[in-house]
C-alpha cells in the first residue's frame, strides 16, 4: 500500500491519549530482517529525550519493503496520512531524529554526553538479538569482539555464540586453514552427492543428510499449521573473509 492506501487502513486512527501523533515503525519482514526493531528503541529512546508527547509503536507492512526499514506518522485527527509523515530508509541516528523532530516538534540532541555512543549501542543490540533469533550467527557476532574488549559483560555473549557457531575457540584473525566445524546449532551437515549441469552457467546439486532434524517449518503461518507444507533449508559455504561477521561462511 501507499498513501492512498494507508490513509484507509489508518485514517480513523484516533489517540486516545493526550498524544499529539503516532509513529508507527514497520515490524514487517523486510524491515525486520534490516534492525527495525533497533529502530523502535531508538526512536522511543529519542522521544523521551525530547520529552515529546507522542507514541512509539509496532504496525504491520507499510508498502515500502524495497526502502526498509520505514516508518510513518499518524497525526491526531487526521483523515489521511500526509506523504511527508513516510519515513523510509531508517538506517542511521540522525534519520531516526528526523523522524521524532517531524513528530515532536523538538530536535533531539544528538550530541550529548553519551548520547550518541548509547544509541549506536542499542542499535547494535537489537541488530544482535533479531540475529540470534533467526541463528545468523556470522550477523550476531559482527564487532561483538571489539565491543566485548572494552566491555567486559559483553565478553560471555561473544562466548556463548562462537560457541554455538562451532568456533567455541574463537576465530583466527587470518582464518588461513581454519577448517569448518563439524556442528553449528540450528543447522545439519549434508554431504553433495553428485552436480548436474543443466546450462552454461546452472546445475543442479543433490544433497543428502541423515539428521532427521534437518528441516525446519517455514515461519509464515505464526505455528499454526499442525503439519506445515512448505519449508526451507539455509545452507553455508565457505567463502573466506565477508563483510558480514567475522566467520569464513
Amino acid at each position: 500500500p501507499r498513501s492512498s492506501e494507508l490513509s484507509s487502513q489508518f485514517g480513523r486512527c484516533r489517540c486516545s491519549s493526550p498524544a499529539m501523533a503516532e509513529i508507527h515503525v514497520c515490524h514487517a519482514g523486510t524491515c525486520r530482517a534490516r534492525g527495525a526493531e533497533a529502530v523502535l528503541a531508538e526512536i522511543e529512546e529519542l522521544v523521551s529525550e525530547v520529552g515529546g508527547r507522542c507514541k512509539v509503536r509496532q504496525s504491520g507492512c507499510l508498502g515500502y519493503c524495497n526502502e526498509a526499514p520505514n516508518a510513518i506518522i499518524l497525526e491526531r485527527g487526521a483523515r489521511r496520512l500526509d506523504p511527508n509523515n513516510v519515513f523510509t530508509r531508517i538506517r542511521t541516528l540522525d534519520a531516526s531524529a528526523k523522524v521524532v523532530e517531524r513528530a515532536t516538534g523538538k530536535r533531539p540532541p544528538l550530541e550529548g554526553a553519551g548520547t550518541s555512543e548509547r544509541l549506536a549501542s542499542l542499535r547494535a543490540a537489537r541488530a544482535r538479538q533479531h540475529a540470534i533469533s533467526v541463528s545468523k550467527w556470522n550477523t550476531a557476532l559482527h564487532g561483538l569482539a571489539e565491543q566485548a574488549a572494552v566491555k567486559p559483560a559483553l565478553r560471555s555473549e561473544l562466548s556463548t555464540l562462537l560457541r554455538k557457531a562451532g568456533f567455541p575457540e574463537g576465530v583466527r584473525a587470518d582464518r588461513a586453514g581454519q577448517a569448518m566445524p563439524s556442528a553449528i546449532a540450528n543447522y545439519s551437515q549434508w554431504s553433495l552427492e553428485s552436480v548436474t549441469p543443466v546450462t552454461r552457467h546452472s546445475a543442479l546439486f543433490a544433497f543428502s543428510s541423515s539428521d532427521l532434524k534437518r528441516g525446519t517449518p517455514h515461519p509464515r503461518g505464526r505455528g499454526r499449521m499442525a503439519e506445515p507444507v512448505t519449508w526451507h533449508t539455509t545452507l553455508l559455504a565457505e567463502v573466506g573473509p565477508n563483510a558480514e561477521g567475522p566467520l569464513p561462511w
